[in-house]
């Protein structure tokens, strides 16, 4: 999996620290993909969890989810080069990648909780890591989500008024 290094990126227009937050919210979360990556990693010796059908439903979720997190996170190249002053791009993102990563990332956690259920592992300690970290970039990811509509909202009042 692909660290994404957004450090040197940042915003000129008059609205770069609305955008900025919103990166850095996008950074955050994808510190968590990354440090679940990592945790998935350990569990990969376990062949009583990673022979559960469930798990593999969990894996193809969480995949899924960080390929459109990257998809989603990768418009900051774009950003760099244009300098956002307009929201349909946002629109398309808020509408395509972002939308989708939370619904794979909600899906991946439900498929997680099963398998801990269905295998009484509710203190395996590198499950119950896992389970906090998804937890935590589901908030993130909410973060982003009602940040992006509270931007898009503030772009199109403005483009209506000016």
């Amino acid at each position: 999996m692909v660290e994404w290094d957004l450090e040197n990126f940042r915003l000129i227009s008059g609205k770069s620290l609305r955008l900025q937050q919103l990166v850095q919210l996008m950074e955050l979360e994808m510190t968590y993909i990354n440090q679940i990556y990592k945790l998935l990693g350990g569990l990969l010796h376990e062949p009583r969890i990673i022979e559960h059908s469930g798990f593999g439903e969990f894996l193809q979720q969480y995949y899924l989810m960080a390929q459109h997190h990257f998809a989603g996170i990768g418009f900051s190249k774009a950003l760099d080069m244009v300098q956002i002053y307009h929201y349909a791009f946002l629109e398309n993102l808020m509408d395509d990648h972002v939308l989708a990563a939370a619904e794979h990332l909600e899906e991946a956690i439900r498929q997680l909780e099963a398998v801990m259920n269905d295998f009484g592992l509710q203190h395996n300690a590198q499950l119950v890591l896992i389970s906090q970290s998804f937890n935590l970039a589901e908030e993130v990811q909410f973060k982003i989500i009602e940040g992006m509509d509270q931007l898009l909202t503030l772009l199109r009042h403005e483009q209506v008024y000016h």
